[in-house]
């Protein structure tokens, strides 16, 4: 399914905050961007959904594997339901609360991951690369009432297998690769310009400013479009035609043979 760049926009509400070395004085700055459509919250729930249902699976095959019984393939549900209805609720809780913690985790690597291979998302960080880094400078993916539909006076009350729990519950600093990844930005009671709805806007404005200016003044973009036989061409504003040239459709020697051994040699 194709979504044009419009509704994208309506879709993606997320936004990044990153530091920034600022190339002249050395100094790293804070700025918010725009989160791209990979963090948009749906595709992420199911990334989300899929490390927390293997890490379900693993844990029940350690516990069949005590109990002597063979191992359950990731997509047989319902051999997994057929143990887990057996368990009592403590020891359900227990495994649920296990699959989340680990599934948070790798939940908040990849997405630190894919802010930082990004370069309108990633950070500069002192020690990047090392074991030894500024973990308080890393890129933060922050969520707004705009991607959470529902509220929860007690976020411990959302679903294990919901990623609107990892946004809305602090992560362990302690524990893994990068806590503190995946951010909430609640509405300030009050001080509703403050609140992550308005942020959220204002970073949604100055992209939107950007696209405008990057449209208006980026020659790649070109002065004109010139129809031809052959297709639509961008023309540039320094362009100077070829008196000589003339267009002609390949479909014209479909049938002629054609030596290409001298232009693709």
């Amino acid at each position: 399914m194709k979504i044009s760049k419009r509704k994208l926009r309506l879709i993606v509400e997320a936004y990044v905050k990153r530091h920034v070395l600022d190339r002249q004085g050395g100094a790293i700055r804070q700025e918010l961007v725009d989160a791209p459509p990979r963090f948009e919250r749906d595709f992420l729930q199911q990334v989300y959904s899929k490390f927390y249902n293997e890490r379900q699976v693993e844990l029940v095959n350690r516990q069949r594997a005590m109990e002597g019984l063979p191992g359950l393939a990731d997509d047989d549900r319902k051999g997994f339901l057929n143990y887990t209805n057996k368990l009592d609720s403590n020891t359900l809780y227990n495994l649920q609360l296990q699959a989340y913690e680990e599934a948070r985790n790798l939940m908040e690597r990849y997405v630190n991951e894919q802010m930082q291979v990004n370069p309108k998302t990633r950070s500069d960080y002192p020690g990047q690369g090392t074991k030894l880094v500024d973990a308080t400078r890393r890129s933060q993916l922050f969520f707004t009432d705009n991607d959470f539909k529902t509220s929860y006076p007690d976020p411990e009350n959302i679903a294990f297998q919901d990623i609107q729990r990892v946004a809305m519950l602090d992560s362990d600093p302690l524990k893994g690769v990068a806590p503190g990844a995946i951010q909430y930005h609640p509405e300030i009671k009050g001080s509703p310009e403050e609140g992550g709805v308005a942020i959220d806007a204002y970073v949604d404005m100055m992209a939107a400013e950007a696209d405008k200016k990057k449209e208006k003044t980026d020659p790649s973009q070109g002065e004109s479009v010139v129809n031809t036989s052959i297709g639509t061409l961008k023309r540039p504003k320094n362009f100077i035609p070829d008196p000589k040239f003339v267009s002609v459709s390949i479909d014209e020697y479909k049938d002629e043979e054609y030596d290409d051994r001298d232009t693709f040699s």
